[in-house]
C-alpha cells in the first residue's frame, strides 16, 4: 500500500466556504454541509447531510455512481486535491443519524493550487483609432409632440436644378 502524501495546511475558513457551495443541492438552496473537521495532518473530513444525494423509491444508500458524481464535482472545483477512497455514513454534528463524510487533503507546493500562483496581467485592450475611424454624423433632434420623445431630424433631400 502506497504511504500517503503531505497535505499543506489551508485556512480553514476557505475550505468551509469551498466546502458549504460544493454541497448545496440543485433541488434545494440551503447547504448540506453538517461539519467540517481539520485533523493534524491537514487532512479534512467533511460530513454533510444525507439530503444531498436524491435518492430513488426504495433505495437507501447513495449510488457508486452519485459517490463517484460527488467527486467528480469536487475534482472540477479543486483540482489539487486528494480524495481519500473510503467515504460513507456518520453521525451529524448534533449526534443524530442522517449524514456522510467524505475525506480529502490538498496536495503540496509540487502540485499549487490555482489560487497560489500570482495572476497574469491581462493584455490592454486595443484601442480603435478615432482619427482613422469615419465621423459619426449627429442629426439635429425635435421632440415628438405625441409621445413626449426626441428623435433625429433626417437631412433634407436636395434638388438639383438642372440649368
Amino acid at each position: 500500500m502506497k504511504a500517503l502524501p503531505v497535505f499543506r495546511r489551508r485556512p480553514y475558513h476557505e475550505v468551509r466556504a469551498l466546502m458549504t457551495g460544493l454541497l448545496t443541492n440543485k433541488q434545494d438552496a440551503r447547504t448540506t454541509l453538517s461539519a467540517l473537521i481539520e485533523r493534524e495532518d491537514h487532512s479534512f473530513r467533511v460530513v454533510f447531510e444525507a439530503r444531498y444525494f436524491v435518492l430513488n423509491e426504495g433505495e437507501t444508500e447513495p449510488s457508486k455512481s452519485q459517490w463517484n458524481n460527488l467527486k467528480k464535482k469536487f475534482k472540477r472545483v479543486a483540482p489539487f486535491v486528494f480524495i481519500f477512497k473510503e467515504h460513507g455514513s456518520a453521525p451529524c454534528e448534533d449526534g443524530t443519524p442522517g449524514c456522510y463524510y467524505i475525506d480529502f487533503g490538498y496536495f503540496v507546493d509540487d502540485r499549487p493550487d490555482k489560487a497560489d500562483q500570482p495572476r497574469k496581467p491581462r493584455p490592454p485592450a486595443e484601442q480603435p483609432d478615432r482619427a482613422a475611424s469615419k465621423p459619426k454624423v449627429l442629426y439635429p433632434v425635435e421632440r415628438d409632440p405625441e409621445t413626449g420623445r426626441y428623435r433625429p431630424i433626417p437631412p433634407k433631400l436636395r434638388r438639383r436644378d438642372d440649368s
